[in-house]
């Protein structure tokens, strides 16, 4: 089993190395827990990744969703609004092509440049999306993509003065909290289901994990 926690103060030990005028709010226990969801994501990701009964088509869409990952995690060090929104759309744009893959006829080459429009219409009204709360990955999508679009976060920062890059727009560490919640549980819920793994297909090693997973998500 992932000792999640363990790997998450890693990551923050990293941050105070990497980004240590990023003003990160190391004191604020809710940092840790949106780290450990982030390395959750990548334990579900490898464990995906490792069973026979996975396509090579979804395990290239597994690596794709497993980079962003790794993107948000160094996003959430810089401690700017627009960097972590725009890793998070990008995480949760790699959701969007892997539930799209699951019900659509297009090569991979064609989903991974299909646009958020045309998944979501294609999608809109599926049962099973509809079952794993996939319209809460298109919602979060959508607000991230506003966050981007709106966002002056990169507009203070002066190689004069790089502090206000940070101070000007530190990200919502709640915000966060509660939105990763969300993203965990369909990696680690709605993904099993569009890729057809029930829970004989995982060794012991691999049920330990993904019940650390579910842990803490509830």
């Amino acid at each position: 089993m992932v000792d999640f926690k363990y790997q998450a103060q890693l990551v923050a030990n990293f941050y105070r190395e990497a980004f240590p005028i990023s003003e990160l709010p190391y004191s604020n226990r809710n940092l840790i827990k949106v780290i450990k969801l982030q390395v959750a994501m990548l334990a579900c990701c490898d464990v995906y990744q490792s069973l026979s009964t996975v396509s090579s088509e979804y395990k290239t869409l597994l690596l794709d969703l497993a980079s962003t990952i790794k993107y948000s995690i160094v996003s959430l060090g810089m401690n700017n609004q627009l960097s972590m929104a725009s890793s998070s759309r990008a995480l949760l744009d790699s959701l969007i092509r892997i539930m799209y893959y699951s019900f659509t006829k297009d090569s991979l080459a064609e989903v991974q440049n299909i646009s958020f429009r045309n998944s979501k219409d294609f999608l809109s009204g599926n049962v099973t999306v509809n079952q794993i709360h996939g319209h809460k990955i298109y919602s979060l999508y959508s607000k991230y993509s506003n966050v981007v679009h709106g966002s002056t976060g990169f507009r203070d920062f002066s190689f004069v003065d790089p502090h206000r890059f940070f101070s000007s727009h530190p990200i919502s560490i709640s915000g966060y909290l509660a939105d990763y919640q969300v993203i965990l549980d369909f990696i680690a819920s709605g993904i099993p289901r569009l890729l057809n793994i029930s829970d004989s297909s995982y060794t012991i090693a691999q049920r330990a994990t993904m019940n650390g997973v579910l842990g803490l998500i509830r």
